[in-house]
């Protein structure tokens, strides 16, 4: 009996040492040989060649695997990249439905790039061939940090995308519930904020409802301190559409140095092809003091093809508050078009009403009727156009001028048919109250050559008369 209790004893410990050993050399070995078996199942699904050159671990109880050092080059010949620094796939063995997948992806860095045809270069899989999954399972959530995204477009300057802290995780319900912070970057721009929202997959594309936009940051002479966008609804198509409804959006800033606020209404957007079609049922612009503006533009319909935006009708209203009283203007039926390859804005607003505080001092309201047209170089700082105006009998008619880099950088050519200054002056002035010198008007920053056909003042009337104010003699309309 003791001599078949040790041998029993030896047997025993021998396995057990077998078996450590096997344990031993599989966790040495075993990473190996699952980095070599990962890498040839991905490289048939995808276009290029993916290589892990990091580490592969896993664990059977409960399932998990990490990858770190994954890297996908294109075909040759093809632009583009991608590169995470480590992934981990993690699960457990609760319920009795579908498996619970949860992956984390830290330190992601990827290049796209625009072909000549318009289309983004993303590698789609190649069918597996596999069949049904051996174990059922479902994407219950997906966190990642660091993702760097360089977007090269065809014709324009490369655009950085870089997301952090970002969540996706199944709700009871179906939906999926999404947020992160985000960051875009390119020569000129600079934009910051954050996304919320719950989405689901529908048919070819994505269902967003709502989804809530922040951001911040600086677009041209435009600084936003402070945006949102928010979207009832939001379809995002396979092929890049957009289709939404009922979009607001809020910015606070300031433009040119001067505080703005902002707000719009979008009854529908769509988005197709580089096509933007919206419906704007309100848009609002406050500046503050010292002189508030507040202008709001009424229904009308955007409509913008990558060249140019078109905003018609142009309709609403606009109030400058100033120490003599309130000053309103109302416009309809008129026109604008903005070309973005040369910063040329067309307007037309034909058919224009205002009320201002009467000059010569009376508690009344002048009530004053016009239009005004033409269009202005943004990117050089110059326009021109034409504008009349009626009031009280008399008619206006002229031509202005714009030119930023000037010293007197307005000017104007005006005809008047019939003015009678006994009308506008103030009716009393204090006694010694005296008329402003002449190099007082010459300092103003503008050209005018003014002609009225019939002038009345203090009793006498001239015909033909002629008024230039830093303009040539010669000066005519421009």
């Amino acid at each position: 009996m003791p001599v078949k209790r040790r041998i029993l004893s030896i047997v025993l410990l021998a396995t057990l040492l077998a078996v450590a050993l096997a344990g031993l050399a599989f966790s040495r070995l075993g990473n190996t040989w699952l980095s070599r078996v990962l890498i040839d199942e991905i490289n048939p699904r995808l276009p290029g060649e993916v290589r892990l050159e990091g580490d592969a671990e896993w664990q059977l109880f409960p399932p998990a695997i990490r990858l770190s050092g994954v890297h996908w080059r294109p075909p040759a010949g093809t632009p583009g990249a991608l590169e995470i620094d480590e992934i981990s796939v993690r699960s457990d063995w609760s319920g009795d439905g579908a498996r619970p997948v949860h992956v984390r992806v830290t330190g992601v860095r990827a290049a796209l790039h625009q072909g000549a045809d318009g289309q983004w270069r993303v590698p789609a899989p190649a069918p597996s061939g596999a069949g049904e999954p051996v174990v059922a399972w479902t994407l219950a959530s997906v966190h990642a940090d660091g993702i760097e995204l360089t977007l090269h477009p065809v014709d324009r300057p490369a655009v950085s995308v870089q997301l952090a802290d970002v969540a996706l995780v199944a709700a009871p319900d179906g939906a999926t519930t999404v947020g992160g912070d985000w960051q875009l970057a390119s020569a000129a721009d600079r934009f910051a904020g954050r996304v919320d929202g719950r989405y689901r997959v529908a048919a070819a594309g994505v269902d967003f409802a709502p989804l809530s936009v922040r951001l911040r940051g600086v677009l041209g002479g435009l600084m936003l301190s402070d945006a949102r966008v928010d979207a009832a609804h939001l379809h995002v198509g396979d092929d890049g559409a957009l289709a939404g409804d009922t979009l607001t959006v809020r910015a606070r800033g300031a433009f040119a140095g001067e505080p703005v606020d902002a707000a719009a209404t979008l009854s529908t957007l769509a988005f197709a092809r580089g096509r933007l079609d919206a419906l704007l049922t309100r848009v609002s612009l406050r500046r503050g003091a010292p002189e508030t503006v507040h202008a709001q533009l009424d229904t009308a319909t955007l409509v913008f093809d990558g060249a140019a935006a078109d905003l018609a009708p142009l309709a609403g209203r606009l109030s400058l508050a100033t120490p003599d009283g309130p000053v309103t203007l109302a416009f309809s039926d008129g026109t604008a078009r903005y070309a973005v390859t040369d910063g040329r804005l067309e307007f037309t607003l034909p058919t224009l009403a205002a009320q201002l505080p009467d000059p010569a001092g009376t508690a009344q309201r002048l009530d004053v009727s016009g239009e005004l047209a033409g269009e202005l170089m943004t990117t050089r700082g110059t326009g021109a156009g034409r504008f009349g105006a009626r009031a009280e009998g008399s008619r206006l008619d002229g031509r202005w001028w714009v030119v930023r880099d000037q010293a007197r950088w307005l000017g104007a050519v005006l005809a008047v048919d019939r003015l009678d200054l006994d009308r506008w002056l103030p009716k009393s002035s204090p006694p010694a109250a005296q008329p402003a010198p002449l190099d007082a008007w010459r300092d103003l920053p503008v050209q005018l050559d003014v002609r009225v056909g019939r002038l009345r003042w203090q009793g006498v009337t001239v015909r033909d008369a002629r008024l230039r104010l830093n303009a040539p003699a010669d000066s005519a309309p421009r």
